[in-house]
């Protein structure tokens, strides 16, 4: 079981950094919205990987005696809805612009 919770803890990790360089690089130059679909969705898939990572070594380690969760076990609980709240505005932003991608092809009289 610990070793299931490391290596999703590693995977996750691996996610999230490679989903940030992926957003940087985006932030950088303009790119297709494909792009962004796939920083969401790799931040989506890291948050699901810190969830099954923490929830199993929580489970492991909840019922021991003399138990004590130190600050990266709070740190990875704190990653969880800061990496689903950066896919979501990963996906509103990849949505934003591509309404403006559609919409900029009309004449508008203001």
């Amino acid at each position: 079981m610990l070793a299931m919770t490391g290596a999703c803890m590693v995977l996750a990790a691996g996610f999230g950094l490679v989903a940030m360089a992926m957003g940087l690089r985006i932030r950088c130059q303009e790119g297709d919205s494909l792009r962004g679909q796939t920083t969401s969705a790799m931040l989506f898939l890291s948050g699901l990987l810190l969830l099954i990572a923490l929830t199993g070594y929580t489970v492991k380690n909840a019922w021991k005696q003399d138990v004590f969760f130190s600050w990266s076990y709070f740190s990875g609980w704190l990653a969880f809805p800061f990496s689903i709240l950066a896919g979501f505005c990963f996906l509103l932003a990849d949505m934003i612009v591509q309404s403006t991608e559609a919409i900029s092809g009309f004449p508008v009289c203001l």
